[in-house]
């Protein structure tokens, strides 16, 4: 990927602390033009969601993280391995994070399978 003159393969780029953020920014070769560094980006995806969740300041790009999280595992109970894969993250960090969800999607699974066994007892029997 090339952003900003910054050949990099993270689509956030690294956010500079300190007085001297434009130093900061030279020194990793990227202009800080505000939008694609990792603050200004942060702060676009805030706006936009904003747009779209009413009544709220919106939310950041990590939040998607537990978006994409908790829909997987919502649709695969306890695929947690899948998961940590997807957020490139350590298998009992996301188990430490979503593990409460078992209980709930395990209820949700339980009711799926009885639906679907009613639904083929009632197919064979026809």
């Amino acid at each position: 990927m090339h952003l900003l003159g910054a050949d990099t393969d993270y689509l956030f780029l690294p956010g500079v602390e300190g007085p001297n953020r434009g130093a900061g920014y030279a020194a990793i070769d990227i202009e800080p033009s505000g939008n694609w560094i990792a603050d200004g980006l942060s702060a676009r995806v805030r706006v936009v969601t904003a747009r779209y969740a009413p009544d709220t300041d919106g939310f950041g790009p990590h939040a998607f993280r537990h978006i994409v999280a908790t829909d997987h595992l919502k649709r695969h109970p306890q695929d947690y391995m899948t998961v940590a894969q997807l957020l490139h993250d350590k298998l009992a960090t996301v188990m430490k994070a979503y593990a409460h969800l078992k209980v709930d999607d395990g209820l949700r699974t339980l009711h799926a399978g009885v639906a679907q066994a009613l639904h083929e007892l009632g197919e064979s029997q026809r």
